[in-house]
Parts: C-alpha cells; structure tokens; sequence
C-alpha cells in the first residue's frame, strides 16, 4: 500500500513537471481546529480569510477532504502518511511516527525536493517521527502555547532566505501548522468580533 501511494504522488508531480518543466512547488497549510465553515473557499460569505481564499483561487480545494481522527497527533500522522491510525499506531501523546512510515516529503525525495516543515504545534517534535523526509523541521517544545503564526513566518522566511543563499533552489516543500484558532482562542479585537459573530 505504502509503495502503491508513492507511486501515485511521484507519478502526479512528475506528469506536472513534464509540463511545465520542473516539479511545482508545495505549500501545505495546517490550521489546528480552524472549521471549515469559516472560510470564504468553503462558502462564508463574512470575508473572514482573504489571504486563504486568495490563495486557494490559485491552488487545489478539496472539497471532501475529512480528518482521520478528532485531535492533531494521530491526524498529522495520517495526513504525511495517507494511513489511518491503526496503521500507523500514532495514536496518543507519547506516540512516535516509526521510521518503517513513509512520509509524503519522503516520498518526494526522488523529485530533489528541498523540503522543510514549520509546526507552531509544540507535539510535532522531530524526535517525534515528523521530520521525516524533511531537510529542516522546527516545532518548539519549549511553547506550550504554541508559536504565533507572525513568529512560524519569521522562522519560514528566515530559512528561506538562507536555503536561497546557499543555492538549494525549488522546487519546493512547505509545511506549516499554524494553531491561531486552537483553544484558549483568545484573538485580539478587531478579530474577536469578526470572528464571534455567527
């Protein structure tokens, strides 16, 4: 199953790259507890995420896409594994991602992806198994809050602008978990009342 799942990501990408040349660049974007209903892409007509909804005007919606699991652990596993929970056994606080997973960035290695990996979540740690396939990945576990979504940017452009010097050109992988809208939300005004109104 693994194989047959790298398979059809590196047969995807490579299809894409005949095209135009080379692989696109990947930007994953992973809002803890953000609900679907509150994006303008997924009909909210609030307008209360332009910078998303400008964004997946240009990229790829998925408009089935549903969550593995109820919490953010066992549901990252899945997503960089394309495996249930069962399969990979991430499934409580002390569970690590085995090193026998094949990972989404792992699996997009034999493109020369340049990929790196910026979690505010604080239990997405390498040591955890979520690095894997990723030439860089930061998640600090010294934050139990979480980092802000202006300090994961910082941390992004600041490698990306490093990754450019030292000639490690796309294409590229990004991955970001951002935890904004995680509880205790407590969002500065005027974003409290945007966002608590129904």
């Amino acid at each position: 199953m693994k194989v047959r799942i790298a398979a059809l990501l590196l047969l995807s990408l490579a299809g894409l790259s005949c095209r135009g040349g080379r692989p696109p660049n990947v930007l994953v974007i992973v809002v803890d507890t953000l609900r679907a209903d509150r994006l303008g892409v997924y009909g909210n007509t609030r307008g209360l995420t332009p910078f998303l909804d400008e964004l997946a005007d240009r990229g790829t919606v998925f408009a089935n896409a549903r969550s593995t699991s109820s919490w953010t652990i066992p549901s990252v596993a899945s997503l960089m594994t394309s495996r249930y929970s069962p399969q990979h056994h991430v499934i409580g606080f002390g569970s690590r991602l085995a090193e026998a997973e094949l990972t989404f960035a792992e699996a997009m290695q034999p493109l020369h992806y340049v990929a790196a990996g910026f979690s505010a979540n604080f239990q997405l740690l390498q040591r955890s198994g979520y690095a894997q396939g990723f030439q860089y990945w930061r998640a600090d576990a010294k934050r139990p809050g979480g980092l802000s979504a202006a300090e994961l940017r910082g941390q992004a452009l600041h490698w990306l602008d490093g990754a450019w010097q030292a000639g490690s050109l796309p294409p590229l992988l990004l991955y970001f978990q951002f935890m904004e809208p995680h509880g205790p939300y407590d969002p500065p005004e005027p974003f409290r009342s945007r966002s608590l109104g129904g």
